[in-house]
């Protein structure tokens, strides 16, 4: 029997050509969404947000785990999305460059709640 038109070979032709396409559109997307992140970041940067004084609650909260929380700080427009910058902007903590787990809009403050374990 024949591996005729549509046989083994031609299928895998078409497969390892379905499995290229999908790699680049996968490889444009994480640029895409690189550039994106990118462009957040200079605004950000113009923006001059950063983390104020980093607070630790007094004791533990579990088994070496404590709550941190800072404010960000700098003034920016009312209109601005404050929990984007909250998730996005990492914060120094014993070392250790950590991003938000909980962020909290209160009387236009962001509030950044970490867990960490110390």
């Amino acid at each position: 029997m024949g591996t005729g038109t549509y046989g083994t070979p031609f299928r895998r032709a078409v497969e390892n050509k379905v499995w290229e396409d999908l790699l680049k559109a996968r490889k444009e997307r994480e640029r895409l969404r690189e550039e994106q992140w990118h462009r957040e970041e200079e605004e950000r940067q113009r923006l001059g947000l950063y983390w104020g004084n980093l607070e630790a609650d007094a004791h533990c909260t579990a088994y070496n785990t404590r709550h941190y929380w800072a404010r960000l700080l700098n003034t920016v427009p009312y209109q601005y999305n404050w929990l984007k910058p909250c998730q996005d902007i990492p914060i120094d903590i014993h070392g250790r460059s950590v991003k938000a787990t909980t962020c909290e809009v209160k009387d236009d403050v962001s509030f950044l709640v970490q867990s960490l374990r110390t």
